[in-house]
């Protein structure tokens, strides 16, 4: 397997996995050329397999009749055991060693598959769900649905702003009282900062799992397949992260999340999405005066009070402009607060305390952050990665349960003062506004589109859940199977989705024309996803 790898790496930039099987009636047509131009492989890996069949049977007579006795052999077994286990999973660490774990040892993604071997991803690509290339759309089509490649669109000069990313856990739309108006206020400085900010009043995730939203916020590619991305057969792919976009214009570029260091292989993403340095738990206690009692949160990770405190100490040592990235771990099952936050709200629910906490939290933060020179030339991009536990009946719908928070605070920047859009805005959309914004001066290739963009007619958000597309149009919803359209729904007058609008399209040709163009578009993301994932190469419409 690895020397038959080494004559397919050149051709895949990655190693062998099971999908790489599934040639079917071109094997027999290939083989003969493969076996004409790579004559000297075959040569090769007859003397290897000659050689090692030489060096067995030396050690087999070497060894000659000598046996141990079943009770030695059962001792040295269970000895063994749990060195075998180790061995297996690779090591200790939080996660077993996987194709991705390469990530951690590189200086560019792009040299990641060097580094791991075809045995360990072909064996982990038979646990994982594999996309197969889609063909529903001819390319002119497609490139018109879904253009990938970004062109600058000011001619305006780059603006050298920091940017800070602050994606809050679990903080949905349900959780905020500017969405939700209650008689206790859990939420007012967010609330206050959305006020503020240029808010999208129509938000959406592109998923329900933290590893799906970091992927879709820092490098603009959504989660269309059944693993997520850090987790799939395509951990290795090389995306186009924001970090990577700003490191070129001399950002210096760091992620902060307060949890171990492994926990969802955010570490392994970072470098992906081209964050030159990962903060976690492990760097906190290194660099810290760290107490277990007082920074430890007794489940996940360091307090977000102490941990937003770290990252603004770091970001003292940075030349501007930077990109900082901050995950939050609070709020988050159980719940937990600090000791004294506690006791100050002895009356709340915990998972409203921990809400109330994470506000906190958050202007702690920029209370602190206001007194740095740095801080009014910043642009701040405050989301979420998906909602927490749903409260009330809309969350717990198909639009609801992915509602969020995105907007964008400027302290000095009067044009995104108390702005809002009724447009869709999802995650997918967060990097591309950034570097519009920002008026990025070169090209560079994403899915999503810039909400600043006042060209774009139509917006919408994508969905992958239980084997079924959904995507979100301004008015309605339509569910896809993968080979045909199964529901379409006016989500706006039905959130639950009761009354399936697909058998009338006969008579309502509004709903007919409607359908027509979710199921284009959403065709369209699908068949890109897949291509740039297989062909590990965002630019799949060069020839």
């Amino acid at each position: 397997m690895e020397f038959s790898d080494a004559v397919y790496f050149p051709f895949a930039f990655r190693r062998v996995l099971r999908s790489d099987f599934s040639m079917n009636h071109d094997a027999g047509t290939l083989l003969p050329e493969f076996i004409a131009e790579y004559w000297w492989f075959f040569l090769s890996f007859t003397f290897l397999m000659g050689f090692l069949f030489y060096l067995y049977g030396k050690t087999h007579s070497d060894l000659g009749d000598y046996k141990q006795s079943p009770m030695y052999q059962s001792i040295i077994l269970l000895i063994s055991i749990p060195f075998i286990f180790i061995g297996m999973r690779g090591g200790l660490q939080l996660r077993p060693v996987t194709p991705h774990t390469s990530l951690t040892y590189v200086s560019s993604p792009l040299y990641a598959p060097l580094v791991t071997n075809a045995s360990l991803g072909l064996i982990m690509s038979f646990q994982q769900q594999h996309i197969e290339e889609k063909n529903y759309l001819d390319k002119a089509t497609l490139e018109k649905r879904v253009p990938v490649l970004h062109q600058p669109n000011s001619s305006e000069e780059f603006k050298r702003h920091n940017v800070v990313l602050i994606i809050l856990e679990s903080m949905g739309k349900e959780y905020i009282d500017y969405y939700n108006p209650k008689e206790e206020k859990y939420t007012p400085f967010l609330d206050s900062l959305l006020q503020e900010s240029w808010l999208c009043e129509q938000g959406y995730a592109n998923g329900l799992r933290s590893s799906q939203g970091v992927v879709s916020i820092a490098a603009g590619f959504p989660s269309l397949m059944e693993d997520p991305f850090v987790f799939s057969a395509y951990s290795t792919n090389n995306l186009v992260g924001i970090g990577e976009l700003l490191k070129e214009e001399g950002y210096t570029t760091s992620f902060f999340h307060g949890g171990t260091i492994g926990t969802m292989d955010f570490d392994k993403f970072a470098p992906i999405a081209g964050f030159d340095k990962y903060h976690g738990l492990e760097t906190f206690q290194e660099t810290q005066n760290y107490d277990e009692q007082v920074h430890y949160d007794g489940t996940w990770g360091i307090w977000d009070r102490f941990f937003y405190d770290y990252m603004l100490d770091e970001i003292r040592t940075y030349k501007n402009p930077f990109l900082a990235c901050f995950f939050s771990i609070n709020s988050h099952h159980p719940y937990n607060v600090e000791k004294e936050f506690e006791q100050l709200y002895p009356k709340d629910k915990k998972l409203w305390r921990s809400v109330r906490y994470a506000d906190y939290a958050l202007k702690h933060f920029f209370e602190q952050a206001q007194k740095e020179d740095w801080y009014s030339n910043t642009l701040f991009v405050i989301t979420a990665d998906h909602i927490g536990m749903a409260q009330s009946p809309y969350y717990f719908s198909q639009s609801g349960r992915y509602a969020i928070p995105i907007a964008f605070y400027h302290p000095t920047d009067t044009s995104l003062r108390k702005q809002s859009t009724q447009r869709i805005c999802q995650q997918l959309d967060i990097l591309p506004s950034v570097m519009d914004y920002l008026n990025y001066p070169k090209e560079y290739f994403a899915l999503g589109q810039s909400v600043f963009d006042t060209t774009i007619t139509k917006s919408y958000n994508y969905i992958y859940d239980a084997e079924v597309y959904n995507i979100t149009g301004e008015q309605y919803l339509l569910r896809f199977d993968g080979e045909k359209s199964i529901g379409i729904y006016d989500y706006q007058k039905d959130y639950t989705l009761t009354h399936n609008l697909i058998h009338n399209l006969e008579y309502e040709p509004d709903i007919a024309e409607a359908k027509e163009d979710l199921e284009a578009q959403l065709k369209a993301m699908i068949q890109a996803h897949h291509s740039i994932l297989l062909n590990n190469r965002m630019n799949i419409y060069d020839e």
